[in-house]
């Protein structure tokens, strides 16, 4: 494991961060409106180039360079959905994407003039990826036509490029479940396209969207690899997205974390530092050494996968622990100021929502228990 390459990569962001106060972040978030000035200030920085090759105005490095960009930006509570989803559709296309997607795509997510959304969730589908029922379908002639209905899409507004899960082939005609679908690069604004905000509330500048494709026309190179393979493709990118997620979870954690700390030493309700009391020490304590469990398994995850594995086991098991850790240290932390905890200012209620999102997505706890089970153990499957 590098850790040395990561702090370093934790120590740049966390200087280009302090370039941007809370009021600018806030207004962003408020606002829903992308960060333009941070996004930029990275990609100077290099940071948005980190996994891909310099060939393409990256600077090489990866998922595990990627973790510690994450990290940092969630535990200076700066947390961006968008750097996530870029990040695993630059590598979707580094893996098996053309000679021609990548000379448009990468060296513009290094720049920072490109982001990618990432659309699968379906209403009816869900965990269920299998079951989505959005099509693409060729007419033999002119490219493809898409149609279908996305939900929970972050920062689709913002973006663009999304890349579009469907069906090319009717589960029905097929004899894998995983045959029959592709993975398409499709412009946000193309005419078709549709979208329309959730009822979310969440301390981010992405919001979270419908997304709508009504017979968006699309040429045959926007197809990712070939077509029918979709599914196996995808399922090299969800393991960084697992980590990239566990990563995320843990900076929260640690912002969390010292939030307490920074309460059990200020308040002192009886003449003393209530953190000198056992009661608070301990709590504060284990959510530590929880925190640093979970990012020990992640950094073991992002180095299985850049030595070429798949790192299936490892980036599960660090999803898992890393949104486990950060619950216990946000509960922490609020038991520690009490009432206060509550007070906007205190920063904790800006924090919940992302907190406890990593339980549920991108896959939940009780799926990713599932596959440990499944694959980990030899049990047989359970659902």
């Amino acid at each position: 494991m590098d850790f040395a390459a990561a702090a370093d990569v934790a120590r740049t962001t966390e200087h280009v961060l302090a370039g941007f106060d809370d009021d600018y972040w806030r207004t962003h978030c408020q606002d829903r409106k992308h960060p333009a000035e941070l996004w930029q200030a990275l990609a100077r920085a290099d940071l948005l180039g980190l996994g891909l090759p310099t060939d393409y105005g990256g600077v090489g490095g990866g998922v595990t360079h990627a973790a510690a960009l994450v990290e940092a930006t969630a535990r200076f509570g700066r947390p961006l959905f968008s750097l996530l989803t870029t990040y695993i559709c630059g590598e979707l296309l580094l893996r098996h994407g053309d000679d021609k997607q990548r000379a448009r795509y990468l060296p513009g997510i290094a720049a920072g003039e490109c982001r990618f959304a990432f659309a699968i969730t379906e209403p009816d589908a869900g965990t269920n990826s299998f079951a989505i029922r959005t099509t693409a379908r060729d007419d033999g002639v002119e490219g493809l036509s898409l149609a279908g209905h996305k939900c929970y899409i972050s920062g689709v507004d913002q973006a663009d490029v999304v890349v579009v899960v469907a069906r090319t082939t009717p589960r029905s005609d097929v004899d894998d479940r995983r045959q029959g679908m592709a993975l398409l690069l499709v412009d946000p604004q193309a005419p078709g396209v549709s979208m329309t905000p959730m009822s979310i509330e969440m301390p981010a500048p992405e919001r979270q969207f419908d997304v709508w494709f009504d017979d968006v026309r699309l040429d045959h190179g926007c197809v990712v690899g070939e077509p029918g393979r979709g599914f196996d493709y995808l399922f090299t990118v969800l393991n960084p997205e697992r980590l990239l997620t566990a990563a995320t979870q843990v900076g929260i954690g640690r912002r969390a974390l010292d939030l307490g700390v920074r309460r059990a030493r200020e308040r002192a309700p009886f003449g003393v530092p209530v953190g000198s009391y056992q009661a608070i020490q301990h709590p504060l304590a284990h959510a530590h050494a929880q925190l640093e469990a979970a990012w020990l398994m992640t950094m073991h995850g992002c180095a299985e996968y850049d030595a070429g594995r798949s790192a299936g086991t490892e980036a599960n098991v660090a999803k898992l622990l890393a949104a486990e850790a950060s619950q216990h240290a946000f509960d922490a932390a609020v038991q520690t100021h009490g009432g206060a905890a509550f007070d906007d200012d205190a920063g904790l209620t800006a924090l919940w929502p992302l907190v406890r999102m990593g339980r549920i997505g991108p896959v939940s706890n009780e799926m990713v228990l599932n596959h440990l089970a499944e694959h980990a153990l030899g049990l047989p499957k359970s659902y």
